[in-house]
């Protein structure tokens, strides 16, 4: 086998280097890695093997080489379309049984009536029930009947989805590699790309089909293939990947606890030097009742607020048995969390932390992981509760600010104190949130006053009964998330997650259907009840312990499934011989201005006679003499 270097390949195929080379990163062209030594030592290159040339790249290298080169057509393939008749719409199915119903009934009559007439009579009796079927088509269905039984019956007209004209294989991978770009370039102007370059370079795919085929097909690419390759890895990650829920009932009042700092959304002053500024909240919370158990307003964000603000918690509350915090600094202090400079500074003996010598195990959110973290969702509230009330409020950003707040801010009366905004927090945290009756998970309509009091000793669990009871079918629309789907039982959401239905059905609604002695998994229909396939039960993670690390373990495998056949997506497609989007560009804007020859001819020629400048008064030259203007400085002070 023959290799070719990457400079080869863009020479044969027209192509520049930077594109050949970008078309083997992605996996659009086989090549392979071999060891190279040059000057600035040992490296490798891609060698990328002949085979692999598209056809007329393969008849230039013939040509040049002065050889012969058989060229392998690739063989065409069709999918045949296999129905099952549970997978047709409820409608469809309705009508293929009424069809089964009337072929059984014909054939009972004609067991009882053996004149030739008996199916012409039976046609009649049906007309007269209005069913309008004529003896020709009762003949037809009976045989599609025979053959491939009830489904044989149905109306498969519009079992396929149609996108309008249908687009060329070829040219729709070559529109859909452009297109799916973090780029983000228009539709509008590919299709135009794609035309022009497809007249200079292949014109046996003309004419295209309507740029509105183009949006439809394009709107029917996975959401999920789209969010990775037009909007990168991070909106992929954050809004198709699945994550671990949490379960809050199977904990304990005390059992976790969770702190975080939060810039406070209002501008004060303080009490002792008039300092105009926005203070940072840290507050503890306990996981089970979302009871806020002690803050403190701050300065800045630290380690000491951390502590101060723990202390005033284990104080009026005890110790809880986990500390559940982010990555942030202030938690990793070598005094409280000890995973900061203890990590960093290995020889140093710092001795025993606050949590350590409290016997409160510490546990570590992943960065960025909000959802895991329900304290971020209580700041969110007290924002909407409590800031918001204030004439100070600045919101979350300069877009958000009110256009007031630059006028409020001038007037010193309107900035309330560090102390009156201290009393007024603790009377709508102490007074009003804790008593506030929520309807957050496992928080069943209860304050989290009376949640705290409720499990601060021992666990509640659900009887036997009242699960069968909760356990019934659901035939309710929800949407497949990138989680999956859910069943709420005993007030708890169990959730039911495949990789493969995230690509087919994100964003979309389904029915589901379940065995109550079997949550095992759930089986999934879409809005006509069409059956689509079966879900597993996911695992739910706790806030410590070995559960928690298997559902983590689980998220992460469906994850890394559902991106490799995303990132596979284009690499499946034949794009062995389409171009890149840069390439045709260069071609079609080459070609067009080869193309602009015009000439433009005038009807009238008007010569422009352009009069010489006059000179100024004085020297030819109009030179300035610094000199005579000395002089002459000169006679007129000795004249005075």
């Amino acid at each position: 086998m023959q290799y070719l270097s990457l400079q080869e390949v863009a020479e044969l195929e027209g192509k520049t280097y930077s594109g050949v080379k970008k078309s083997v990163v992605r996996g659009k062209l086989n090549a392979k890695k071999i060891n190279v030594t040059g000057k600035r030592g040992c490296g490798f290159e891609y060698r990328v093997p002949i085979t692999e040339l598209s056809e007329k790249a393969k008849i230039r290298y013939a040509a040049k080489h002065s050889t012969d080169f058989e060229v392998t057509p690739i063989p065409s393939t069709t999918n045949e379309l296999t129905v099952k008749f549970d997978e047709l719409s409820l409608d469809v199915r309705t009508e293929a049984l009424k069809l089964e119903k009337i072929i059984k009934e014909w054939r009972l009559y004609l067991a009882d009536h053996p004149e030739k007439s008996a199916t012409a009579d039976y046609v009649k009796q049906l007309k007269k029930e209005g069913q309008n079927i004529s003896e020709r088509t009762l003949y037809r269905k009976f045989e599609r009947y025979k053959e491939v039984g009830i489904v044989g019956l149905a109306d498969l007209r519009g079992h396929r989805k149609r996108t309008g004209q249908k687009i060329d294989e070829y040219v729709w991978n070559t529109f859909q590699n452009w297109w799916l770009d973090e780029n983000q370039p228009s539709v509008s102007f590919l299709y135009t790309l794609l035309e022009q370059w497809l007249k200079e370079n292949k014109p046996e795919k003309l004419p295209l089909p309507s740029e509105s085929t183009f949006r439809r097909a394009v709107e029917m690419i996975p959401l999920p293939i789209v969010k990775y390759f037009r909007y990168g890895a991070k909106a992929f990650t954050d809004e198709c990947e699945t994550f671990v829920h949490r379960s809050y009932g199977n904990l304990f009042s005390n059992e976790v606890w969770s702190s975080d700092y939060h810039t406070l959304d209002i501008m004060v002053r303080d009490d002792k030097t008039g300092e105009v500024y926005r203070p940072h909240f840290v507050s503890w919370i306990d996981i089970k009742s979302r009871k806020v158990l002690g803050f403190r307003l701050m300065r800045s964000a630290s380690s000491d607020g951390v502590i101060l603000c723990f202390r005033d918690s284990v104080l009026e509350y005890g110790l809880p048995q986990t500390a559940y915090l982010d990555n942030g600094r202030e938690f990793l202090s070598s005094a409280f969390g000890g995973r900061g400079r203890r990590k960093t500074d290995e020889n140093a003996d710092y001795g025993s932390t606050i949590l350590e010598r409290c016997g409160v195990t510490m546990v570590n959110a992943n960065v960025g992981n909000a959802k895991a973290k329900i304290i971020e969702r209580f700041h969110k509230t007290m924002t909407n509760q409590f800031a918001k009330m204030f004439l100070t409020y600045v919101g979350k950003g300069p877009s958000f600010r009110p256009h007031r707040h630059n006028e409020v801010l001038k007037d010193e009366k309107n900035i309330p104190l560090l102390s009156e905004i201290q009393r007024d927090l603790e009377n709508y945290l102490y007074g009003m949130y804790n008593n506030a009756k929520s309807q957050a998970e496992g928080m069943q309509g209860m304050s989290p006053n009376d949640c705290y009091q409720k499990n601060l000793i021992e666990k509640r669990t659900a009887t036997d009964e009242q699960l069968r009871l909760m356990l019934t079918r659901s035939t309710k629309l929800q949407q497949y998330k990138r989680d999956g789907v859910y069943l709420t039982i005993a007030g708890e959401k169990v959730y039911f997650y495949d990789s493969e239905y995230v690509q087919k059905l994100l964003g979309q609604k389904v029915y589901i259907r379940y065995d109550s002695d079997n949550l095992s998994k759930v089986y999934l229909y879409d809005e006509k009840e069409r059956y689509i396939g079966e879900c597993q039960k996911s695992k739910i993670g706790g806030y410590a312990g070995a559960d928690d690390m298997e559902a983590i373990k689980e998220v992460a495998l469906h994850n890394k499934k559902l991106r490799k056949d995303v990132k596979t997506y284009l690499t499946i497609k034949d794009l062995r011989d389409t171009p890149e989007v840069v390439d045709a560009m260069r071609s079609v804007t080459e070609s067009m201005r080869e193309k602009d020859m015009h000439e433009y001819d005038a009807k009238v020629i008007r010569p422009v006679i352009i009069q010489p400048l006059a000179k100024v008064a004085g020297d030819d030259e109009a030179k300035i003499s610094f000199e005579k203007m000395i002089e002459n400085a000169k006679k007129r002070r000795e004249k005075k």
